[in-house]
């Protein structure tokens, strides 16, 4: 009987190793990886989306996208208030780059990817004011 507790203890303590393993080991393998500090005028492409949509700066103030995506994005600003053409476009931004824009004007400036335009996700909105 005392054989039969000892071989319990063994397997009940072994147990406990490997569940203790289980959920140790994994965090020994993975790499930490810092998040980059990016500013707060600052627009991240990524999943398929702009984040955040809407930016409020004053005039003046530089923006900044960064493409985290695998594939290539755009930011394309048609014009307003009744004109024809296009305000801005970044050309194709690829995956790991960025695009500044300087928004000296005041009024809101709808942008959107023109490779992914039938994606909500990838418009957006600067406001100056």
């Amino acid at each position: 009987m005392d054989s039969s507790k000892n071989v319990k203890k063994y397997i009940f303590f072994t147990l406990i190793i490997f569940l203790v393993s289980l959920f140790l080991l994994p965090s020994c393998s993975q790499h930490s990886i810092s998040p980059t500090p990016y500013g707060e005028n600052t627009v991240l492409m990524k999943n398929n989306a702009f984040s955040p949509k809407t930016i409020v700066v004053s005039p003046g103030t530089e923006i900044t996208w960064v493409n985290l995506d695998p594939i290539a994005h755009s930011v394309t600003c048609l014009m307003t208030s009744g004109m024809s053409g296009v305000f801005f476009d970044s050309g194709s931004i690829e995956p790991g780059f960025t695009y500044k824009k300087t928004f000296n004007t005041i009024g809101q400036f709808n942008y959107y990817c023109k490779y992914h335009s039938l994606i909500d996700e990838m418009t957006g909105t600067i406001i100056v004011q």
